[in-house]
C-alpha cells in the first residue's frame, strides 16, 4: 500500500502552522487521557473537560489560521477555553489524528487513528516532557532533549543472547527475531552517536556561559547516565558478545539449520536464490556488528572526552576573556551586534571607530632624544636551556606544585570529597564562598567526575548568580 494512502493529506498541517505548539501540547494531553480510557475508546466529553482545565492553567493561546475557512468556529474558539478545546478536537478529526464514533445512546466516543497512535508515540519518544508530565513550556521547547532508554542497549543484547541460546527448533523465526533486535540495537547506538555529535557542534556556536553549563548538566542526565555510562560500564556487551558471535557462526556453518532459515525467508523472498543470499547476508551482517562493537565504544569514548574538554575549555575562556586582548575584542564585537539588532549600527561604528585610529600627527625623532634605532637581530647560539644542569629525578615539591595540571583526576576527586557534606556535594555551597574561575571550573569537572562514577545528579530549582553568569544549582549524591 502506498504511504500516502495511509497518511491523510492534511495530517501534518497541524504541526506546521501558527498554532503548532498549541496543537502538539494538546495532542500529547489528549493521548494521555485516551490511554487511561477503555480499550473501545473514551468519552469525548471527558477529553474536553481535561483539555479545558489544561488550557486554563497554561500560557498557550490560539492564533487565527489561514488554512481554516471556518470563521464562526475560530470566533467561537476565542470566546472560552472550553470552546477552544472543542475546536482543537475538530481539527484533530479533520486532519486524521482521531475519529469519533457515536453510540446508540448518542454518546461520542473518541479514538486515535492507527497512524495517529504511531506518530504520537514517536513524538513522545523524542520529547521527555511528554513522558514525565502534561506540562508544556513553549519557551523551553528548543532546550529539551531526546530521551534515551538507559536499558535499551543491554535489553537488545540480552534478548539476542537469549534467543540464540534457547531450545527452540524454529531457527527461521529465531534468526528473524535476532536480526530485528540487532537492527534496533544499531539504531539505538547511532542515535547515541548522533546526539553526542549534536552536543559537540553546539559548543562552537554557543557563546553563553549559562547555556553551556545547562547543556553540560543535560548531557550528564541524558547521554551519560542513560546512554554512555550503560554502554561503557555495562557488562552485557563483553559478557554475551562472544557467545552471540559463536552461535551465529555455528548456525551459518550448519547446512540443515540454514535450510530451515532459508525456508522461512521464502515467505518474504519468493525466489530461492534471493532467499538464500539474503539469509546468509543477514547473518554475516550480525556477526560484523558484534565484532565491531568495541571499535564503536572506543569512538563514543573519544566523543565524550571531546565534548567535555571543549565545553569546559570554552566556559573557562568565556569566564576569563575580559582579562585578555581577545576578550576585549569579543566584547566590542558583541556591542556592535547588539546595537545592530537595535538599528543603531551607525552609532556603534562611530563609537568603535575611534578605538582603531592611529595618530595622524607626524612622528619624528628629536635631536635630543635618547632613542636609538634597533640594530640587526642575530641569533645567539647560547640561548638554549642547558638541561644537563638540572637533576630531573629529584624535583622539589614546590616545582611540581607550580607546573602540575590543577585539573587532574586526583585534584578533582580531592576537591569533590573535601566539599561533600553527608555524602552530598552542592555547587552553590562552594561557589558562594569563592567565585573565582578556577573554582567554577573545578565544580564543573566535579560534575563530570561524578557522571563517570557512581554519583546521582539532581538539578535544583534555585539559581547560582555569578557576576558573569547564572546557572541552576546542582547536587551530586554518592550512590551506595
Amino acid at each position: 500500500m502506498d504511504l500516502f494512502d495511509i497518511i491523510p493529506e492534511n495530517f501534518f498541517s497541524l504541526l506546521s502552522g501558527k498554532n503548532k505548539r498549541l496543537y502538539l501540547a494538546c495532542l500529547i494531553k489528549s493521548f494521555k487521557i485516551y490511554e487511561m480510557g477503555s480499550i473501545l475508546g473514551i468519552d469525548k466529553k471527558v477529553v474536553v473537560d481535561e483539555l479545558t482545565d489544561y488550557l486554563e492553567h497554561s500560557d498557550l493561546s490560539f492564533t487565527d489560521e489561514e488554512d481554516v475557512n471556518e470563521d464562526e468556529d475560530e470566533q467561537e474558539a476565542k470566546e472560552s477555553k472550553r470552546s477552544l478545546a472543542y475546536f482543537i478536537l475538530r481539527r484533530f478529526e479533520q486532519t486524521g489524528w482521531i475519529y469519533i464514533d457515536v453510540t446508540s445512546d448518542y454518546e461520542e466516543i473518541l479514538n486515535f487513528t492507527d497512524v495517529g497512535i504511531t506518530m504520537v508515540e514517536a513524538i513522545m519518544n523524542l520529547t521527555p516532557w511528554a513522558n514525565e508530565s502534561f506540562e508544556f513550556n513553549p519557551d523551553e521547547w528548543d532546550d529539551s532533549f531526546i530521551e534515551i532508554n538507559s536499558n535499551e542497549y543491554n535489553g537488545y543484547i540480552y534478548t539476542i543472547y537469549t534467543l540464540l541460546n534457547s531450545d527452540s527448533l524454529d531457527y527461521g523465526l529465531t534468526i528473524t527475531e535476532v536480526y530485528r533486535n540487532t537492527k534496533l540495537l544499531i539504531r539505538a547506538l547511532r542515535k547515541l552517536d548522533s546526539r553526542m555529535k549534536d552536543y559537540i557542534e553546539s559548543v562552537v556556536n554557543n557563546t553563553d556561559v549559562h547555556n553551556l553549563i545547562e547543556r553540560l548538566m543535560n548531557y550528564k542526565v541524558e547521554l551519560v547516565d542513560n546512554g554512555y555510562k550503560q554502554l561503557k560500564t555495562g557488562d552485557n556487551i563483553n559478557k554475551y558478545r562472544l557467545s552471540i558471535v559463536t552461535n551465529l557462526e555455528n548456525i551459518e556453518s550448519n547446512e540443515a539449520i540454514m535450510y530451515k532459515v532459508v525456508d522461512n525467508y521464502l515467505k518474504r523472498y519468493p525466489k530461492m536464490e534471493v532467499a538464500y543470499k539474503r539469509a546468509y547476508k543477514d547473518i554475516d551482517e550480525m556477526i560484523d556488528v558484534f565484532n565491531e562493537l568495541d571499535a564503536f565504544v572506543t569512538e563514543i569514548d573519544k566523543k565524550n572526552s571531546k565534548y567535555i574538554d571543549s565545553t569546559i575549555g570554552k566556559i573557562k575562556f568565556l569566564l576569563s576573556e575580559d582579562e585578555n586582548i581577545v576578550g576585549k575584542l569579543n566584547n566590542i564585537l558583541k556591542y556592535i551586534k547588539v546595537e545592530n539588532k537595535n538599528n543603531h549600527i551607525d552609532k556603534a561604528i562611530n563609537k568603535v571607530n575611534d578605538l582603531f585610529k592611529l595618530r595622524e600627527n607626524k612622528m619624528f625623532r628629536s635631536e635630543k632624544s635618547l632613542y636609538t634605532p634597533r640594530g640587526k637581530y642575530e641569533r645567539v647560539q647560547g640561548q638554549y636551556v642547558d638541561l644537563s644542569r638540572f637533576d630531573l629525578t629529584s624535583e622539589t615539591e614546590e616545582f611540581l606544585k607550580t607546573y602540575e595540571n590543577p585539573f587532574n583526576d586526583d585534584a578533582i576527586k580531592d576537591f569533590l570529597y573535601s566539599h561533600m557534606i553527608e555524602g552530598e556535594f552542592r555547587a552553590s555551597d562552594v561557589i558562594h564562598y569563592d567565585t573565582s574561575v578556577d573554582v567554577v571550573v573545578m565544580c564543573l569537572y566535579a560534575l563530570v567526575y561524578g557522571s563517570e562514577n557512581n554519583f546521582e545528579l539532581v538539578k535544583l530549582e534555585n539559581k547560582i548568580n555569578h557576576e558573569k553568569f547564572s546557572m541552576h544549582d546542582f547536587l551530586l549524591k554518592e550512590e551506595k
